[in-house]
């Protein structure tokens, strides 16, 4: 009987195997490819504590189920809470640190290269991440580089350069190369970025966690103990304490929209943690996270319109909770991390296909939106509402 139900497991643990990777000659499924780092690696390592999970036949109804996403437990949405808030600071800070004068490229860059970096060492070690704390993959790859990297504001800058905004003297044919400049350099540094942290553990062996000796007790058979959401509630209050308190104690002018950026950001993280569930709807093509840029996108043209309108705010509470939601929400609604991911898992036609969509639908909402704006100005004007 033993013999019997070993055999049973290691049926089941290839069948799983082969619906998340595919069967060989054949395209990657889209539980894999659409959403490689929010999945699990397994059905059974979401499976409550108190299932049936101890039983031979269980594992064999649950392999014919679809690929899930954990729920929004507290503990994860405590880890969402923690890490996008601190992705968010990131992300503000690289900002700030690279908009000198003169800069050789435009300082968006900056961020999606940093959250794109930690975002392929994670994939790396996304199986030992998995075995020993799914929260904080959860964290991680959802909270911390989903927010660190946006998909709105590059598409907004990218949209900004076609339409030659504030460049005064620059050919049309100019602005075409601008905007294609920002893209490029944008998705083949993302692209590049992703891969060397995917080799940061080979070449620094303390990177790899897969070096680490096996969890004594296995995943299924822990106990859902206190801790599990004590310690990201700590960390959570402790982070939020020190941030909003040095923000809101600070004279500069753009200190209160970082304090509601800080409060809008995880629910940004948390709606597109619930849209990723969707990306298994369409074969090649990530609907969760599509819907997710899009929409974050549409909103950041819509607030940058209300921002750079003369008279469209009055004061300084209503500028600041612009900016935060621009750079708050928008910014963690939206992400280059995990598009970047999808597209180099995805087999080289959909990839194609789903770049040039989402690109394309981005500056298309731009037209629609800010350039109909812009022609009833005559131009572009500059924001009124910075922070």
């Amino acid at each position: 009987m033993a013999s019997t139900a070993s055999l049973a497991r290691l049926a089941h643990d290839g069948e799983a195997s082969e619906q998340q990777l595919g069967q060989p000659g054949q395209p990657m499924t889209a539980a894999a490819a659409a959403h490689p780092l929010h999945v699990l690696p397994s059905t059974a390592a979401v499976t409550p504590p108190g299932s049936m999970s101890d039983s031979v036949e269980e594992p064999a109804v649950r392999q014919r189920q679809p690929l899930s996403w954990p729920p929004l437990t507290p503990p994860i949405v405590l880890h969402l809470i923690l890490w996008s808030g601190l992705g968010y600071l990131a992300r503000l800070g690289l900002l700030r640190l690279h908009s000198y004068p003169q800069s050789p490229v435009a300082a968006i860059l900056y961020p999606q290269v940093v959250g794109c970096l930690i975002m392929g060492w994670i994939d790396r070690n996304k199986p030992a991440l998995a075995a020993r704390c799914p929260n904080l993959l959860v964290g991680l790859s959802t909270g911390l580089c989903g927010s660190i990297t946006t998909f709105s504001s590059f598409s907004l800058a990218a949209y900004l350069e076609f339409a030659g905004a504030d460049r005064l003297g620059r050919l049309p044919g100019d602005n075409v190369l601008a905007g294609l400049a920002i893209i490029g350099l944008t998705i083949g540094m993302s692209v590049s970025a992703a891969t060397a942290g995917s080799q940061l553990p080979d070449l620094v062996p303390l990177l790899d966690l897969s070096l680490l000796p096996p969890s004594q007790l296995p995943r299924h058979a822990q106990p859902v103990s206190f801790s599990k959401w004590l310690i990201p509630l700590a960390a959570c209050l402790a982070v939020y304490a020190v941030a909003l308190g040095t923000t809101l104690g600070s004279p500069a002018v753009y200190a209160p929209s970082i304090a509601i950026g800080l409060v809008v950001a995880p629910i940004g993280s948390a709606t597109r943690y619930l849209l990723s569930r969707y990306n298994t709807m369409l074969p090649g093509f990530p609907i969760g996270t599509f819907a997710a840029n899009t929409a974050g996108t549409a909103l950041l043209y819509a607030l940058y319109v209300s921002r750079s309108s003369t008279g469209a705010v009055s004061t300084p509470l209503a500028c600041a909770t612009l900016v935060a939601l621009s750079d708050g929400f928008c910014g963690c609604l939206t992400t280059i991390s995990t598009f970047t991911m999808e597209i180099m898992k995805l087999d080289v036609r959909p990839s194609y296909l789903y770049t040039a969509t989402s690109v394309g639908v981005s500056q298309l909402l731009g037209l629609l939106i800010v350039g109909s704006w812009t022609l009833s100005l005559g131009g572009i004007q500059g924001g009124q509402c910075q922070p």
